[in-house]
């Protein structure tokens, strides 16, 4: 187990007796340093500044076998040589952080069922057990997924031409279309874009029928279009400028666009004819 960091989660009405609170929780990577700082009234520990807090509020973290707000008074940890004791509860009791194998309150209990001989998670995936329910779950490498990281994930070749004007990011719309009208399932993903403008490589789990790439804020160019999804699809595409999704405004005149709604339905079918639209 490695420490990442500490959030300050603010509690605003602190009188009440139950409190409901909804933050979102950035979880730093595990390469970032967490911020020291120098407070020499924690003597049995080291300062550390909350990473989430712009007015950079410190505390004191204790080491094992001390706590307080200053790490002064002593406590025997009766958590586990393998977790992390990260204080003291109000009933005198250790709050211990346990590794995956183990769970319970001072993590004594042992759980192995990743260790049975019929429950492997292929292709580089971390089995994780889940002591409630006796069973597992597989963290997949975005290359897979499946129970079990059996299935290669869908992946998306994309170069550019080199007539076409890139930004440093881009955001990549997958759709997928459902049955019996109901509403189609979307979902986004960002990727950075070299300066040298080498191929980016994408890789998602899920059913794909549509796929646009965003470029720029609202400019669309059709990367994938297929009717029957097939598992684990390989696409190699060079995206032009003649993907691009071109505005109603460029594609008809200011009468037209200026026409109700109602009106105009009778008209969209007219792009179609165009064959150097490709959406």
């Amino acid at each position: 187990l490695a420490y990442r960091g500490s959030l300050l989660v603010p509690i605003p009405f602190n009188f009440l007796p139950i409190q409901r609170i909804a933050v979102l929780l950035n979880i730093p990577y595990i390469t970032d340093n967490h911020k020291g700082c120098s407070n020499k009234k924690c003597i049995h520990g080291e300062c550390i500044q909350y990473f989430n807090d712009p007015n950079n509020t410190t505390f004191c973290q204790c080491y094992r076998g001390w706590t307080g707000r200053y790490c002064t008074i002593p406590h025997q940890c009766k958590c586990t040589s393998d977790s992390l004791c990260i204080g003291v509860s109000s009933n005198n009791r250790s709050i211990c952080i346990c590794p995956i194998n183990r769970w319970g309150s001072r993590c004594l209990l042992h759980d192995d069922v990743c260790q049975q001989e019929n429950i492997i998670c292929q292709n580089g995936g971390k089995c994780i057990p889940m002591p409630s329910t006796k069973k597992f779950e597989c963290i997949c490498s975005k290359e897979f997924f499946g129970e079990k990281c059996e299935i290669p994930s869908n992946k998306i070749s994309l170069s550019f031409d080199k007539d076409l004007v890139l930004p440093e990011t881009m955001l990549i719309h997958f759709i997928e279309v459902k049955q019996n009208n109901a509403p189609p399932e979307i979902g986004v993903t960002f990727k950075k874009i070299s300066i040298n403008r080498k191929p980016v490589i994408i890789f998602w789990p899920r059913i794909l029928h549509i796929v646009f790439v965003e470029l720029f804020p609202k400019n669309y160019y059709l990367t994938y279009l297929e009717s029957n999804y097939n598992q684990s699809t390989i696409v190699q595409k060079q995206l032009k400028s003649s993907d691009r999704c071109p505005y109603i405004g460029e594609i008809f005149n200011e009468t037209f666009t200026k026409l109700h709604l109602i009106r105009r339905i009778k008209y969209f079918h007219v792009p179609c004819s165009n064959l150097q639209l490709s959406c």
